[in-house]
């Protein structure tokens, strides 16, 4: 089995800020002032970084951890959220790290988990620190290759999805 990183743009969807409520994000976005994001440095500190673990006998091959990740969290951009090209001016660094990622069968359920740690730092000082979970579990995969690779994106999704929120929360602390 191969791993695939997760496209940005299905992750596109992960619209935050009101959006998600109901809100009309088009009304919002004219009066939003963006958090000028700068997604540094994005690390995989697991012990082996070549696998994503084991399904049925069969080692998940993990490919460019670090671009997944950076693909992911672009998809957490919105019209209150924008990430700022390297140099430019920015109101709020954040660096990732992949602390857990791994599949696992059981009998006839198999299980998917990713952990991620992300600070968000001003002017050197680390202003708050996060840990986002993402996992499925359900029966076992029959799909092969492209119900792994769907199971994938869908956890990192879910890790990510709470992103947005929190950047805004560090960017405009006490708003």
């Amino acid at each position: 089995m191969t791993f695939r990183s997760a496209a940005a743009g299905a992750l596109a969807a992960l619209v935050f800020a009101g959006a998600a409520s109901g809100d009309a994000p088009a009304a919002k976005a004219a009066t939003i002032t963006p958090c000028r994001i700068h997604l540094g440095e994005v690390r995989d500190l697991r012990s082996d970084p070549t696998t994503l673990g084991f399904l049925y006998g069969q080692s998940i091959k993990a490919g460019d951890t670090v671009q997944w990740l950076r693909e992911a969290l672009a998809g957490t951009a919105s019209p209150a959220i924008v990430f700022s090209a390297p140099g430019a001016p920015a109101d709020l660094d954040m660096e990732v790290e992949l602390l857990k990622a791994y599949a696992f069968n059981t009998n006839m359920a198999r299980a998917m988990t990713v952990v991620l740690r992300v600070r968000f730092s001003h002017a050197g000082a680390v202003v708050a620190e996060h840990v986002y979970r993402g996992s499925k579990t359900g029966l076992g995969f029959v799909g092969g290759d492209r119900e792994t690779q769907a199971a994938e994106r869908e956890v990192l999704a879910e890790a990510v999805r709470p992103v947005g929120p929190d950047v805004m929360a560090a960017c405009r602390p006490g708003a």
